[in-house]
């Protein structure tokens, strides 16, 4: 099963969109979960998610951190659901 992770960041990929994809992508590697990143970087499809607050890690459809980089074992706890 693939889990869709959604990122919401400028579209020039600030610092913190890096981090995050990264981290991302690593905690996934780590423990063997398939995942999909899509970032979202157009206001229209930003507008969808009620947040401001860039970058923001979607992760199934559940809003996990706006604004900064979450702790791995944060994001391995969304990955399992």
């Amino acid at each position: 099963m693939i889990t869709v992770v959604k990122i919401l960041c400028p579209g020039r990929k600030c610092g913190k969109c890096r981090k995050i994809i990264e981290r991302v992508e690593h905690v996934a590697n780590e423990s063997g979960y398939h995942i999909e990143i899509d970032i979202i970087n157009t206001i229209d499809k930003m507008i969808q998610y009620n947040t401001w607050l860039l970058p923001t890690l979607i992760i199934n459809n559940e809003i996990v951190a706006r604004g900064y980089i979450p702790e791995n074992e944060i994001i391995k706890k969304h990955l399992k659901l």
